[in-house]
């Protein structure tokens, strides 16, 4: 309790995710409740003009981000060319986004829904709706559907160095919990999931759809004793 009281102390309206959401849209900004800042006390936002920003449902923000509404370049024209020429532009998130670590965004930008943004990059163009964008300045690499194509391809591969990872390290498998996201290759559809998986399965707040998804699918393993044989037995892996 008291290490929380600090924190609130410190941090006051940084403290946490809905704090930093209440104190957003307090001062001008539009931001919905379910929008996730990771680490909100590691997070930029330009207040000087709060009422430019806006941030859609289940947009995920991770640490370090900045988000600019205006430039001050404009300090260096006036030095060189006397007049002073304004800046600002709106800065739109729309729904379900994920913003990666230490990404700025810059003023005049809209981000399209279901819209990925990797780490490290520099958004300072559009980026259309369904893109996984990345880099300095920010492009798109390829479409949502081709990058969740992908990611089927390789989940199963990462889980595998997870677990030999971790047997490595500790001579044991490791528990259900550190595989969380990956239960969908060796839960029985039978069997009632664990707590971790069921928190997996809420987020978003489609979980009717994911349940719908997963209850006509078909485990690649049989138990997640099995997959974890399985991986440890993998030379191409494990060496």
């Amino acid at each position: 309790m008291i290490k929380e009281i600090v924190k609130r102390v410190i941090y006051r309206h940084k403290y946490s995710s809905k704090t930093y959401i209440k104190y957003l849209n307090e001062i001008g900004a539009k931001v919905e409740n379910d929008v996730y800042f990771v680490t909100p006390n590691k997070i930029l936002i330009d207040e000087t003009r709060p009422y430019l920003i806006e941030i859609g449902k289940n947009v995920t923000i991770t640490e370090g981000v900045v988000i600019l509404t205006h430039g001050f370049d404009w300090s260096v024209l006036k030095i060189v060319y006397g007049d002073i020429i304004g800046s600002a532009g709106r800065v739109v998130i729309e729904d379900n986004c994920f913003i990666g670590v230490n990404t700025i965004i810059l003023k005049g930008v809209t981000i399209g829904k279901n819209s990925i943004i990797g780490a490290g990059s520099l958004v300072c163009k559009d980026i259309p709706e369904n893109s996984v964008a990345a880099g300095n300045p920010c492009k798109v690499i390829c479409s949502l559907e081709e990058y969740y194509s992908k990611r089927k391809q390789l989940e199963e591969q990462e889980a595998r160095e997870l677990v030999c990872s971790y047997y490595e390290r500790y001579g044991t498998f490791p528990p259900e919990k550190e595989l969380a996201e990956f239960f969908w290759l060796f839960q029985n559809r039978d069997i009632p999931f664990n707590k971790y998986f069921e928190k997996k399965m809420l987020y978003g707040g489609n979980a009717n759809i994911s349940l719908k998804k997963y209850s006509k699918s078909e485990p690649r393993y049989q138990s997640y004793e099995l997959f974890c044989e399985k991986a440890i037995e993998n030379e191409n892996i494990c060496g």
